[in-house]
């Protein structure tokens, strides 16, 4: 190594070492960084969707991978996408306009749920986390609409930026999908009023971060006690056959909240479900919706455009 390099990597190890790859590296337009870890990334990428497009050549014998190139191969038909247009989102948006009470949406809540439906409480099954041998049912909350609890602190100035970023895009996707400007705007306003209620009751991420505080076990009388608004027992037999001995709670101040946030609070959860659902598959129907429903994740990556087609239904599938 000559003395110039010494010299370079004596006062600067980082710029020695990287100073020519910062000069000529570019972010992807599709991603929010670059680097060696996301070039083994893209190489890996690319070999997994050219063997998935050579499996819609030659169908591989496993059946569950036969589900899966199927799945592929779907989500690639943007052709079939634009004909078929917003169609099939309000037909399944009639299921959520014909409710008019907790009652209501009861019989339907576990259908919601298995079909990846916003649910007033999120149940999971994994792993149980004292015991790795068997595995436990987890409740937690639902996701807020912006990224952390923390955002919504009045000193946080981007909290009300990427609320407006948010509102915008959802706004865009519901007058697609055919409510009107007045409509929109009250959906809006509602599922925002709903997101408030849950603010308070959720963990920051800091607060998650203490994994130990994550296990709360709780027996199933309970857990079924924290709210007369649903029936939370009779959801959990419905998902999962049966009734187990205990639920364990990660967010146990919220699941202590849900009958206030519940309670007479129908007509906000009934847009929050709604404008959850919009949100939730509208990047399933046309390539415009698809762009649209990607603005506020892309705002908050800093990516400046979606994936291509052949990449988005990889990743889907």
């Amino acid at each position: 190594m000559d003395a110039i390099n010494q010299a370079e990597i004596k006062n600067d190890l980082y710029e020695a070492v990287n100073g020519e790859w910062l000069k000529t590296a570019k972010i992807p337009e599709d991603k929010p960084a670059t680097g060696g870890f996301n070039d083994l990334v893209d190489a890996i990428d690319r070999q997994l969707m050219d063997d998935f497009d050579q499996f819609t050549q030659t169908m591989p014998q496993d059946s569950r991978l036969q589900e899966a190139v199927k799945l592929y191969q779907l989500a690639k038909d943007f052709a079939r996408r634009d004909q078929e247009g917003v169609a099939p989102l309000q037909k399944r948006l009639e299921q959520f306009t014909k409710l008019s009470s907790y009652a209501d949406y009861q019989k339907h809540w576990s259908q919601f749920i298995l079909e990846g439906s916003a649910s007033p409480v999120s149940f999971d099954i994994d792993a149980d986390m004292k015991n790795a041998t068997v595995y436990a049912l987890f409740a937690a909350a639902p996701g807020l609409i912006l990224p952390e609890k923390n955002y919504y602190d009045k000193d946080n100035p981007q909290g009300p930026v990427l609320l407006k970023q948010w509102s915008i895009m959802t706004k865009k996707l519901l007058q697609k999908v055919g409510y009107d400007e007045e409509q929109a705007d009250n959906l809006i306003d509602e599922t925002i009023q709903f997101d408030s209620l849950l603010v308070p009751n959720v963990k920051s991420a800091e607060e998650s971060a203490d994994y130990s505080k994550m296990y709360n076990p709780q027996s199933l009388a309970e857990f079924a006690a924290h709210t007369n608004q649903l029936d939370l027992a009779k959801v959990i037999s419905e998902l999962i056959g049966t009734q187990p001995e205990k639920v364990i709670v990660t967010e146990p101040k919220y699941l202590a909240a849900l009958d206030q946030i519940l309670k007479d609070h129908f007509a906000i959860f009934k847009s929050w479900l709604i404008v959850n659902e919009v949100l939730g598959q509208a990047g399933l129907l046309t390539d415009e919706l698809r762009t649209i429903s990607g603005e506020y994740s892309r705002a908050l990556s800093g990516s400046k455009k979606p994936v291509n087609h052949r990449k988005f239904a990889f990743y889907l599938t």
